[in-house]
């Protein structure tokens, strides 16, 4: 049995949904390939501060805590405005992919 509620809030004449975790587990969306036979990713929260995707072959990739409004990139605990993980390799940003693209 599925531990998730959805809950639609209807507030001002807008309609919203709602997801709420009810366990440990942060509260989102799961994405499965196109055959539903396995699932591909996450959009959801990490944390009580932090939402994010959520790769199954890169784990957390992509975070904003919702605190600080920090995110981060490869790191789920930014203390920057933008944070990049250290174990991405030398190239952190192209701004234009060509022969040597490492500014």
């Amino acid at each position: 049995m599925c531990a998730r509620k959805l809950h639609k809030i209807k507030n001002l004449g807008l309609d919203h949904m709602r997801l709420r975790a009810t366990t440990g587990n942060g509260a989102g969306l799961w994405l499965n390939n196109q055959a539903n036979t396995a699932t591909l990713a996450f959009i959801g929260t990490e944390s009580d501060n932090q939402v994010g995707f959520f790769s199954n072959t890169k784990s957390w990739s992509f975070v904003m805590n919702t605190a600080t409004g920090n995110v981060g990139i490869g790191t789920t605990s930014p203390h920057a405005p933008l944070q990049f993980s250290n174990g991405v390799s030398n190239r952190k940003i192209v701004l234009h992919e060509g022969a040597d693209n490492d500014h």
